[in-house]
């Protein structure tokens, strides 16, 4: 099965370019106020079809938010993330910029 970032199932924990240190998206998680590289984020195992990244702090993934599934809060990723793989982006992924 293909993964939403264009990857074969039995690849997930493993990021495309993920040795690239200047490869990175830190992003915020919606659980807890931990922010993350999600290129090096590990996929979780719940969702086969859809799956997400795991928080290194809090452990959760976004699987089970209730707007995951909603077709029109996906949207083509970032030509950056297209470089390393994924072809969508959940819109909760926002980037965040160290100021």
């Amino acid at each position: 099965m293909i993964q939403p970032d264009g990857r074969k199932a039995d690849d997930r924990d493993s990021t495309p370019g993920g040795d690239d240190e200047s490869a990175r998206y830190v992003v915020g998680c919606i659980y807890c106020p931990e922010t993350f590289d999600l290129m090096r984020a590990v996929w979780c195992g719940h969702a086969a079809d859809l799956p997400s990244k795991i928080c290194p702090r809090c452990g959760r993934c976004l699987c089970d938010h209730p707007m995951y599934r909603w077709s029109h809060l996906w949207h083509e990723a970032p030509a950056r993330l297209r470089r390393h793989g994924f072809k969508m982006l959940f819109v909760l992924y926002t980037e965040w910029f160290d100021s």
